[in-house]
Formats: C-alpha cells, structure tokens, sequence
C-alpha cells in the first residue's frame, strides 16, 4: 500500500457512487488494486471504470510481437450483407454506405433496431413497417378492414355518449 492510501477517505468525501470514488482516487495515482481493496470491490469492477474514463490503458492479451495484426478493411467481401464495423466508445455504429443502400437506408435516417437472438437487428422504417403488418395480419380476419372496424366502433360510441348527454339512459 503507498502513503496515499491512507489518505482514500478525506479523497472521496462527499462523493456518492463507487464510480466517481474509483475516479477520483486513479487521478491521485492510486493502483487498481489499492483502490479495489479500499472499497471492497471486485478488481475488474475498478479496472474497466478506470479505463473507461481513460485513466487506464488497455492491455492486450499478447505481447505486439506475437499478435497477429489483420487488416479486416482487407478482408474479402463477397456482397453488401455483411461487414466488419467498428462500435465506438459512446456505442456508435458506422455502416459502409453499399450496406446502407443494400437495407434501403441512407446516412442520418431513423432505423429501428433491436436486440435478436443472433445479435442486433437493424430495420428501415418501411422494413420494420412491413414486420409490423405481417405481425398483426395473423390477427385479422380475411376481408376485414381493421380501419372500418374501428370507425364504426368510435361512431357508436359516440352515438351513446351523445343520447347519454341528452338524457336518455345508457345502452
């Protein structure tokens, strides 16, 4: 333990999380062991908010020698359905712009996407559309106008609202 251990409490006074607490403490130069044992947290818990707020780098699993560096913007395409991508830090996903066209997507539309079981789903408006109506046609009779149905429905409702307001008795 260094001297500067002694000091963890007066350091995060007042502070509230653990997070700002592990924070706090990496920008004095407390180890991530120190302050893991400091405030009884797992090791790994301390390390990632440490390297998330940058005050931490990440080491890799193999020494640079030994790591087998693959270029993946040269890896072979065979069409505009997959890709390899980069996520950023705050979750940003950037698509080649053929990937985009191939979904009829273009840069700066909305697209809907959602958590599959093979991952991430990402649907144009028309195509999340489309899922949507094949969705509820298996709830609607042949023939049926879900629309007219619900027309008639509101105009009914509002014929009783309007002989209750009168005062006939309700139906």
């Amino acid at each position: 333990m260094t001297d500067l251990s002694n000091n963890f409490e007066s350091l995060t006074q007042g502070m509230v999380t653990k997070s700002d607490k592990i924070r706090a403490l990496g920008r004095v130069g407390a180890s991530t062991g120190e302050i893991a044992r400091f405030l009884g947290i797992r090791y790994q818990f301390a390390r990632n908010v440490l390297v998330d707020a940058g005050l931490r780098g990440i080491k890799s699993a193999a020494p640079a020698s030994k790591k087998q560096n693959i270029q993946l913007d040269t890896v072979p395409s065979t069409g505009d359905n997959h890709a390899w991508v980069e996520i950023g830090k705050g979750g940003e996903v950037v698509l080649p712009p053929q990937m985009l066209a191939s979904a009829g997507l273009s840069a700066g539309e909305r697209a809907f996407v959602q958590v599959g079981g093979n991952g991430l789903e990402v649907l144009s408006r028309r195509a999340a559309l489309e899922r949507a109506q094949d969705i509820v046609s298996k709830y609607v009779p042949p023939g049926a106008s879900v629309v007219d149905d619900f027309i008639a429905e509101r105009r009914s409702e509002a014929a009783r609202e309007d002989s209750h307001a009168a005062g006939a008795p309700p139906k």
